[in-house]
């Protein structure tokens, strides 16, 4: 019995103390989140020009990983060496409704913001949906 509180002890404190958090990343979902968060992600050109055009922060793009998911029937994994992850993501300040994507190609371990697809609640934007598909056709 003292040789189960010595180590609980033991374990509360060398955890308790860590530099990094321990996070339990079992669901698919999670990892590739994990993954993306982790490592630095590139930009491509088109996705630099869809984030300007649509009024998005790259510094916001860690929030919309972590409040975003991965849309995994839309995204081409088994059987390619790129892989695409779908990350399907909403952002109500600018009335970015659901169907709304970053999609991140990823290659053993780099990642690069691939495209943006962006699905804006019309009702309330002040543009319809083909003067704003018309805004950004530079980007295509």
């Amino acid at each position: 019995m003292v040789g189960i509180i010595i180590g609980f002890i033991l374990i509360f404190f060398s955890l308790q103390y860590r530099k990094d958090k321990i996070s339990f990343n079992y669901f698919p979902n999670s990892r590739v989140k994990n993954h993306l968060i982790k490592n630095n992600i590139m930009f491509s050109e088109k996705s630099i020009c869809k984030m300007n055009c649509f009024g998005l922060d790259t510094i916001m793009l860690n929030e919309y990983i972590v409040h975003g998911n991965i849309d995994f029937k839309k995204s081409k994994i088994q059987g390619y060496t790129n892989k695409l992850y779908y990350l399907s993501f909403i952002d109500t300040t600018i009335n970015i409704i659901e169907d709304s994507f970053l999609i991140f190609g990823v290659k053993s371990d780099s990642v690069e913001l691939v495209d943006v697809v962006v699905n804006f609640d019309i009702k309330f934007n002040q543009f319809s949906e083909d003067s704003i598909k018309s805004l950004c056709h530079h980007c295509d």
